[in-house]
């Protein structure tokens, strides 16, 4: 079991200037330490929050991270197992990714990117529907706390959405937590 109060403190002594540290510690506050979460992130792209390391410190701490794996364009996302040190191949898109031997695991937390959002917690993806088929298919099954990463700017009035489109449970940036209705 990890205490909140020492992941804070920690966390404050080892970020650094390229992540934003209002996001870490915005993360560190909502999540339930004491169930020793699955965290799965994503390997960042495009000017994304890099969330790798607090997945990282995560690890470090003796939670299990992970990353995802595209089988195909049309499957929801697997998460397999990640650790730092690990070596990454090429995956679907040329976004590194775990090799298919590694071990799949389920997330508790799924910190997850987006190019917009919107108080209500409905965010713009980059199109290909992943996101939310995985949300989808883990939500019938797990408990599973969806995590929004975004610069402040990165707020719209309101996100286009869709019936498949799947709200996330808040969205953190660098200065606040926005919490869906």
């Amino acid at each position: 079991m990890i205490e909140k109060e020492f992941l804070r403190n920690e966390w404050r002594e080892t970020s650094n200037r390229e992540n934003p540290e209002g996001i870490f510690l915005s993360i560190i506050s909502l999540i339930k330490w004491s169930s020793t979460p699955t965290i799965a992130g994503y390997w960042p792209i495009a000017g994304e929050i890099d969330g790798l390391p607090f997945l990282e410190y995560c690890h470090n701490q003796g939670l299990q991270c992970s990353l995802p794996f595209v089988e195909n364009s049309q499957s929801p996302l697997k998460f397999k197992a990640w650790r730092p040190f690990d070596v990454l191949e090429k995956g679907m898109y040329g976004i590194p990714a775990p090799s298919p031997q590694t071990s799949d695991l389920i997330p508790d937390v799924l910190l997850i990117p987006l190019l917009a959002f919107d108080r209500n917690c409905h965010r713009l993806g980059k199109g290909g529907g992943f996101y939310d088929r995985t949300l989808e298919k883990l939500r019938k099954t797990y408990t599973v706390f969806a995590i929004g990463l975004a610069y402040d700017q990165q707020e719209i009035d309101c996100v286009p959405k869709e019936e498949h489109d799947q709200k996330l449970d808040c969205i953190v940036t660098p200065t606040r937590i926005i919490i869906g209705n």
